[in-house]
């Protein structure tokens, strides 16, 4: 977790939402190599690294968690693909601040690509349903977002 700060009423805090890398072509798309390499110098395979860093807002009012990072899902063989180096962590993080799951009141998702929407659902199968971290929360997406579902 990064160090939070104060925003007048607001407290703010970046999670540990899970390390990776993707293919730079793929995450820059037209814009060419020569110009995105000079800021994120890629590796010898074209991969560049990537962060997922879920925001916690705690208000007055309400704890609102703003995209919910890689999530615990991802099979072996996906961890391969997208080169996972750090492991989701975002429960363990609330735990940290004295917060549980449940206390979460609001979710807002900027679409659902699965590095930030990944950790929104527990899918370790028991009894083949599909269990909510965030089971209080009430989750807001932009409609963009949900065109873009996968």
């Amino acid at each position: 977790m990064k160090k939070g700060f104060r925003l007048g009423e607001f407290e703010l805090f970046w999670l540990r939402g899970g390390r990776f890398e993707l293919d730079g072509g793929a995450m820059f798309g037209v814009v060419p190599k020569v110009l995105w390499s000079k800021k994120y110098p890629p590796n010898e395979d074209n991969t560049i690294p990537m962060v997922a860093w879920p925001l916690l807002i705690k208000t007055p009012d309400s704890l609102v968690l703003v995209e919910t990072g890689l999530g615990n899902k991802l099979t072996e063989k996906q961890k391969q693909i997208f080169r996972v180096k750090e492991e989701w962590n975002v429960i363990g993080e609330l735990e940290t601040l004295g917060i549980k799951r449940e206390d979460i009141d609001y979710i807002i998702l900027t679409h659902y690509d699965f590095d930030h929407s990944g950790g929104r659902r527990d899918e370790r199968r028991k009894k083949r349903r599909i269990f909510s971290y965030f089971s209080r929360s009430k989750t807001h997406h932009t409609k963009e977002g949900m065109g873009r579902c996968h």
